[in-house]
């Protein structure tokens, strides 16, 4: 048996029983991975979009059983954002966790998750920020019959998320046809 020590950010959190939890976890190092988790007395409960530090034992390359030494670097504050931008974040999750397949290392869309943690959002650079994961995996068509659209989606295509976080404004309009591509 082995552990590694990772980082990453809780995409799903399902209940098995009373005091365990099978969460999904898109870390750094290894990509998405899934691992049972004990819950205990005098461990802060875990909860989707966490970004932690732990340790995880592994019995086989492919099976991850159990999660130790956890350590909550962040967590996404519910209480500063709108009923919209809380919307937007659980579709950032749910993005996520249904286009990234298990096992494999995903860093830039770890890095862009990460950054969007850290960040204090609106639900426009959520879509910009949900638009830039899929581009990441190659899923983004930049072609569009609105020219405004289609500049956007370039420049999400072409550049880093702290670029494409400065993006102030788009109207409802555009908000919508950039929703409707995801």
């Amino acid at each position: 048996m082995s552990i590694f020590k990772c980082n990453g950010i809780i995409l799903k959190k399902s209940s098995l029983n009373e005091n365990q939890n099978l969460i999904t976890i898109l870390s750094y190092e290894y990509g998405k991975i899934n691992i049972n988790y004990k819950n205990t007395k005098d461990q802060k409960s875990l909860d989707i979009w966490f970004e932690i530090s732990f340790e995880t034992n592994v019995k086989n390359e492919k099976k991850i059983n159990t999660l130790n030494n956890v350590v909550i670097k962040s967590q996404f504050d519910y209480l500063k954002s709108d009923y919209e931008t809380i919307l937007e974040y659980l579709e950032t999750i749910y993005l996520v966790q249904r286009l990234c397949p298990l096992n494999l290392s995903l860093n830039w869309i770890y890095e862009i998750i990460s950054t969007i943690n850290k960040s204090v959002l609106n639900k426009e650079k959520l879509v910009f920020s949900q638009l830039k994961i899929m581009s990441t995996l190659w899923l983004l068509n930049t072609e569009h019959n609105d020219l405004t659209i289609k500049k956007i989606l370039n420049f999400i295509d072409k550049n880093s998320i702290f670029d494409i976080l400065k993006l102030k404004w788009l109207s409802l309009e555009q908000y919508n046809l950039l929703k409707w591509i995801i």
